[in-house]
């Protein structure tokens, strides 16, 4: 999406898929003509916690403040129309753009995000403020110089929560939005887990231990095979 868009972006790659991603940088540069950069993580097999660990620290040494971190999986961006009363598929950079100068215009602000396209259309707009964001996510690194993602799954619920509990704000836009193929239709992500069902547990076990039972309580997806939580949103906003 970014590269037919002509919008300049940064790669964060593990060591393994280096002269890979290299080979994609080329074709795309010769097509496309967008302007690519690659960082190379420390170690391979981390997981997405650590990956975005990193993106967050590299941000910070850069003097970077507004940044977005989006998944390799987005296919498109969208925009609420009043008129029309639905999402409209928009240019990337213009919903970028607007969603960054809203988020710089709101104090405390320190983690903003939009809206799955599947679940936006019904909000008409409005914005969602303490909440969780994930996925296509706008983050201000000089303000939220204490962000730390956690060594487990779960890590935008974690994040999210460490943010409003720590007296700043997130936000979840939905007068933009964002496309992905079908969960589990794709590569990565927890797919690669040996046990995604231990480490869900694991993750729950972490956010319950970091926010307490007022907030995280934890939900057995029979079905699926794995524990989940629900967030008690009101309760860590105070």
């Amino acid at each position: 999406m970014l590269d037919q868009a002509g919008i300049p972006y940064t790669l964060f790659v593990e060591p393994q898929d280096e002269d890979a991603y290299e080979q994609q940088a080329e074709v795309a540069a010769g097509s496309t003509g967008t302007k690519r950069s690659i960082v190379v993580l420390e170690k391979n097999d981390q997981g997405v916690s650590y990956a975005r660990q990193m993106v967050l620290k590299h941000a910070k040494q850069s003097d970077i403040g507004w940044f977005w971190m989006l998944d390799d999986d987005i296919t498109g961006l969208y925009k609420y129309s009043d008129s029309e009363q639905k999402l409209i598929k928009h240019e990337p950079l213009l919903v970028l753009e607007e969603a960054l100068q809203e988020a710089q215009a709101t104090p405390q602000l320190v983690i903003a995000g939009l809206d799955f396209r599947q679940f936006a259309w019904s909000h008409k707009g409005k914005s969602i403020y303490n909440t969780q964001v994930c996925a296509c996510v706008l983050i201000n690194a000089e303000d939220g110089w204490f962000l730390k993602y956690p060594d487990h799954l779960m890590e935008d619920k974690y994040i999210c929560l460490q943010a409003i509990s720590s007296g700043y704000k997130t936000v979840r836009y939905t007068k933009w939005a964002f496309a992905t193929p079908p969960m589990g239709t794709g590569d990565g992500g927890c797919q690669s887990l040996q046990d995604r069902g231990s480490e869900m547990k694991r993750a729950v076990e972490g956010l319950m231990k970091r926010f307490g039972p007022d907030v995280i309580k934890p939900v057995y997806k029979k079905k699926l095979g794995w524990w989940d939580c629900k967030v008690n949103w009101k309760a860590v906003r105070g």
